[in-house]
């Protein structure tokens, strides 16, 4: 939360070097998507006007951009928190507020991105001497936090909040396995955060056909989580073993999140019951297995003899198309 927020106050900072004329402001239309410039981050994909210059310093999970009086930075940040949370969107406006001389929330409202839940916070704040108008809207991805923010002084004779509008409602969600071994391993450090778990791992392992893998282990749990890759480390399968219902379940959520097939903050659910009663019910005999296709994604559950469980996911191929159209 403290690196989301500094980076945040950095991004503020920079909008001192922008300009206006204090005159009437005039609403501006420079989204067009047949020119718009298309950009990524966090697997997410979004335009902005092509009018809005790109800043030559910028980081994979921070991007600026230039409209002609104000800027727009894009971030992604990993975090714990969740921003539909009310405790944690308090903190989270608490921290925004102490790096400014002057900080006043206009509104806070929830709105949404995508098709997800997101909140959007309207502020009037005071850094170095001038007065700025900020604009910002912040949602749940994953293990973290991605914000949209429009900073402009307060003088500007510019008016982006309709372009601003039209680059939030460009966002579309990442789809599922698009995503590299090295990702979908964060969920290994996320585990390793917590005291009740002690993966190892032994790094990516490359196969004789070039596809490549990567084994976390926690043996007091009894746990594996196997993630496979092409010859690029490009996701392709996740499998998740594990003992215990309830220790089986949240290891599944680990793997369904870092793999981007199920996101904390989405709408959809996956077509699996991975609650503790519904696992204790599940047969051990193999037609008991539970497969299930769903969004372009291929579901395998089974109990085996011994009481431990284990779920496959994958990309499914007939359903790929349908997925992606």
């Amino acid at each position: 939360m403290k690196k989301f927020l500094s980076v945040l106050l950095a991004a503020c900072l920079c909008c001192g070097m922008l300009a206006g004329c204090g005159k009437e402001k005039s609403i501006t239309n420079d989204f067009d998507s047949s020119t718009n410039q298309n950009e990524n981050i966090a697997g997410y994909s979004f335009e902005v006007p092509e009018a809005w210059e790109k800043g030559e310093k910028f980081t994979e999970n921070t991007l600026y951009f230039y409209p002609s009086q104000g800027m727009l930075t894009v971030m992604y940040s990993e975090s714990e928190v969740s921003i539909l949370n009310d405790s944690d969107r308090e903190s989270f406006i608490e921290g925004m507020a102490s790096g400014f001389e002057e900080f006043k929330l206009v509104n806070e409202s929830e709105t949404v991105v995508n098709d997800e839940k997101a909140y959007k916070f309207e502020m009037k704040v005071k850094m170095a001497g001038d007065d700025y108008s900020v604009s910002m809207v912040t949602f749940d991805c994953g293990f973290g936090l991605v914000s949209f923010m429009l900073g402009t002084l307060q003088t500007s004779d510019e008016d982006y909040s309709a372009d601003f509008d039209k680059v939030l409602q460009s966002i579309e969600k990442p789809l599922p396995f698009t995503k590299t071994i090295d990702d979908v391993c964060f969920m290994y450090s996320m585990l390793q955060s917590s005291d009740e778990y002690s993966f190892v791992s032994e790094g990516v392992q490359e196969a004789s056909d070039g596809s490549t893998m990567e084994i976390l282990y926690e043996s007091e749990n009894g746990a594996m989580i196997t993630i496979l890759g092409d010859e690029d480390e490009n996701l392709t399968l996740v499998s998740v073993s594990a003992e215990g219902e309830e220790y089986f379940s949240s290891m599944c959520v680990m793997a369904l999140i870092g793999s981007g097939v199920y996101n904390n903050n989405s709408s959809k659910e996956i077509p699996l019951n991975l609650s503790a009663d519904s696992l204790k019910e599940l047969g051990t005999e193999p037609t008991d297995a539970i497969i299930e296709v769903a969004n372009g994604i291929s579901y395998f559950l089974q109990k085996n003899d011994d009481g431990s469980y284990r779920m496959i996911i994958q990309r499914d191929a007939e359903t790929k198309e349908d997925y992606l159209h």
